[in-house]
């Protein structure tokens, strides 16, 4: 397994000031004040800008290990935070199977998950947050529809076996792709156009 992850960002949505952010720029993995655990090999710096943001990335290249990576930021005090915005861009190439990427939070000893993603197979679709294009990987004669927030169809392929799919033409915001491959799986994924 292989994954890709990059600036993380942690936004308090009414004061609109970054709590937290990295580009892992620093050269060292992992960085100041963050722990990589249980593993702290496979944790890397890399030079690609393959997750939407520009280089460099965090990079983890995972092996045979059965268990759970976690790559933990510092602590961050939210209490006189009502509402925040996380961004988090990543990208995934895996072999095998039994990924799931995503995000958590410790509440004391106990981690609560905000965020999975657990591929249904080896489609992957990014960057995400996109803005002129998505990068999508793993379809053969797919059929694809973009919904806007108000439910409107904005774009529709059918027999899809690209690796790009142009939205230059959409306004920012936040639409559904819904994709139904060649086997009748139904993936869908929420996309934030900026």
């Amino acid at each position: 397994m292989y994954f890709l992850l990059v600036s993380l960002l942690l936004t308090g949505f009414l004061n609109a000031q970054a709590l937290l952010s990295e580009d892992f720029s620093s050269g060292i993995m992992p960085p100041a004040r963050w722990t990589a655990l249980p593993l702290t090999s496979g944790w890397d710096i890399s030079s690609t800008a393959m997750a939407g943001g520009s280089s460099p990335e965090c990079k983890f290249e995972g092996f045979a290990y059965n268990g759970i990576c976690r790559l933990m930021s510092p602590y961050t005090n939210m209490t006189s935070v009502d509402t925040a915005v996380l961004m988090f861009k990543h990208f995934y190439k895996r072999s095998g199977s039994g990924l799931t990427i995503g995000l958590a939070i410790a509440n004391g000893s106990t981690w609560v998950s905000v965020w999975e993603e657990t591929p249904l197979s080896l489609i992957s679709v990014y960057p995400n947050p996109a803005h002129d294009q998505l990068n999508i990987s793993g379809l053969v004669n797919a059929r694809l529809t973009l919904y806007s927030s108000t439910g409107s169809v904005v774009l529709q392929k059918n027999n899809f076996s690209g690796t790009t799919l142009d939205i230059s033409h959409l306004s920012h915001g936040v639409y559904v792709l819904d994709i139904k491959t060649n086997t009748n799986q139904v993936i869908r994924k929420k996309i934030t156009v900026l």
